[in-house]
This record gives structure tokens, C-alpha cells and sequence, in this order.
């Protein structure tokens, strides 16, 4: 019984071995196709031609050198969520095949792409009309980089950038939380200064805005505006920061004020 078990066994091994030969010559029959295209100038064509590459593939070399192939494809043709798409499964599953360091700073260099503007056509064929598109994806993609590599020289800019688009698009808590970051994470970087600046005026404007029971806003904007001060005295933004700083000092005299008449009222 053992060894009929094991005869089984061994053909079950060599159906699975031929067909997945098979799937990766068609692989590679359909890849090939697709450099054909890139080369005539067709990558539009050429990417479809290597995502079934992709599919068809069970070598982790011919699918990975597929993705690959797709990311190249996706950039001529002008594609940057596809592109990113296809990098973020390059580096989930074939990192050994990757240059981690360029993948991350294409994906930084994307979400730089989507912050000016650009938007992929929703239907290919009808890309030449203008409001046809996408949704922004400035944050999917920023935010994908920045979790892939929180450190690097781009991160301060796409945390900046984050931040802006966050308050353009209603969501202050979390415009405030990215320039925390920023300043924690990157307490050296040129973009120290804008950052606190920042900070500080939107915890200002929410403390003005009476949203600051305890006074914990007014005391952080105050301090963001001081450290302005203190790491950039000479430079133009610094008169600017000492105005907040009397104006802040203001905010909180008139929160003492309100205790103080509340007590007073209270007997």
C-alpha cells in the first residue's frame, strides 16, 4: 500500500512539474509578445501582455520580471497608479527581485505626480477628454510610501504635501497629527520651519474657534510659534511667529478671563 501511495505520489509530482512547465512557457510565449509591443511603441498593448504574463506564470522569476516589465510599460504609457499598483506587488511578493530603494522613490516621485495634478483616464480609449479621469489618489499613494519607508530624504516633503492635502480636503485632526510626525520624525529637516509655522497657526485657528476647553491647543500652537522664534530668529517667518505668539498669549489671557468670570458668578 506504501509503495502504491508512493508511485502515486510521484506521478501527482510530475503532472504538477509538466504543468507548470506548460504555464511558463505560455508565460514567457506571452511576455515575449509584449516586448514586442513595447518596442513598436504599443505599451498600452505591451502592459495587458504582461500582466497575463504575470497570471500565466508559475516561476517567481518569470512573474516578478513580469511586474517588472508592467512598471516599465505603465510609465510610457503614462499610467502612475497602475504603475504604483504594480510596485506595491513587486514588493510584497518578489522583494528579492527588487531595488527596494528606487521602488520606494519611484512611488514618492508618483504621489509627487498626483499632488500637481495628474489623474489617470478613467477609459483608455477616451483619454483624450479632459474630465474623463480618476479620483486623486495623492494620498493612497503617499501614504503607501511612507509606510514602505518612513525615513527616507522624501518623506518630509510627501509628509508636508500629506498634511495640506489633508486640511484642503477637510480633515484637519489628521493635517495636524501629519505635521506631528513630521517634526518628530524629522526634527533636522529644512522643512522644520514651514512645519511648525503650520502647526502652529491650525492649532491657533481651532483654539480661536473655541474648540480648546482645557487650553491644551492654544499652550501647543504657543510652543510651535516659540521653537519658530528660538531655531529661526532671523529669518522672515519669524516676525510672523512672534505676532501669533502675542496673539496666542491673548487667547489664552482671554480663557483665564472666562474661568476667572465663571468663578466669580459662581459665588
Amino acid at each position: 500500500m506504501r509503495h502504491l501511495f508512493n508511485i502515486i505520489f510521484g506521478v501527482l509530482t510530475a503532472l504538477c512539474w509538466l504543468s507548470a512547465a506548460a504555464d511558463d512557457a505560455a508565460a514567457v510565449a506571452r511576455y515575449d509578445s509584449g516586448h514586442k509591443l513595447y518596442v513598436n511603441g504599443d505599451y498600452r498593448e505591451a502592459a495587458k501582455a504582461f500582466v497575463d504574463s504575470h497570471l500565466l506564470a508559475d516561476s517567481p522569476e518569470i512573474r516578478a520580471n513580469s511586474l517588472l516589465a508592467q512598471i516599465g510599460a505603465y510609465r510610457m504609457c503614462k499610467l502612475p497608479y497602475r504603475e504604483y499598483l504594480a510596485i506595491e506587488k513587486l514588493l510584497d511578493r518578489h522583494i528579492e527581485y527588487a531595488d527596494y530603494a528606487g521602488m520606494v522613490k519611484r512611488e514618492f516621485e508618483l504621489g509627487d505626480q498626483f499632488r500637481k495634478g495628474v489623474r489617470e483616464p478613467s477609459f483608455w480609449s477616451l483619454r483624450w477628454i479632459p474630465y474623463l479621469t480618476d479620483i486623486d489618489r495623492t494620498e493612497e499613494i503617499y501614504t503607501g510610501a511612507l509606510r514602505r519607508s518612513p525615513y527616507a530624504p522624501e518623506a518630509p516633503e510627501a509628509r508636508l504635501y500629506l498634511a495640506y492635502w489633508y486640511e484642503m480636503n477637510g480633515m484637519t485632526a489628521k493635517s495636524l497629527d501629519t505635521l506631528r510626525e513630521l517634526l518628530r520624525k524629522h526634527p533636522d529637516s529644512p522643512r522644520r520651519k514651514i512645519a511648525l509655522l503650520a502647526l502652529g497657526n491650525g492649532l491657533f485657528e481651532l483654539a480661536a474657534r473655541g474648540g480648546d476647553g482645557d487650553g491644551v491647543l492654544i499652550a501647543e500652537a504657543l510652543s510651535c510659534f516659540q521653537e519658530c522664534v528660538k531655531s529661526f530668529p532671523d529669518s522672515p517667518e519669524a516676525a510672523f511667529a512672534r505676532r501669533k505668539i502675542a496673539a496666542a498669549r491673548d487667547v489664552q489671557a482671554a480663557h483665564l478671563e472666562a474661568i476667572a468670570e465663571f468663578y466669580r458668578k459662581s459665588g
